[in-house]
């Protein structure tokens, strides 16, 4: 069982298939363009299909590293990608906008990524 919302209705749990995990996580790796040198920056529960499908077998599937954040804050994610050298990040867009719109920004180097 997996828990989404996705954009269509109330919190859910649902029935994945194995197969249909693992074919994701692959399809979400290869779109990305990762390889066993990249670092993902994880932020999105992993309880949810985004942070353990998306992120988290996807970093399985094609080698990379896992950088997880215990939870999303702006200034600590972006201390994590120029820390770790974070070559990709998997977010939603009010994460992406928060951390651009953080007054600090400026001051972190994000150029891994």
């Amino acid at each position: 069982m997996q828990y989404t919302s996705g954009t269509t209705g109330f919190p859910k749990g649902v029935m994945l298939t194995h197969y249909n995990i693992v074919n994701n996580a692959i399809m979400v790796g290869d779109v990305m363009g990762m390889t066993a040198s990249d670092r993902l920056l994880i932020h999105a529960p992993l309880f949810q299909c985004f942070g353990c499908v998306m992120s988290t077998l996807n970093c399985v599937t094609h080698g990379s590293t896992m950088v997880v954040m215990e939870s999303f804050d702006p200034p600590k994610s972006l201390k994590a990608v120029q820390d770790e050298k974070c070559t990709a990040i998997n977010g939603v867009q009010t994460m992406f906008i928060a951390m651009l719109n953080h007054p600090d920004f400026k001051k972190y180097d994000v150029s891994s990524l």
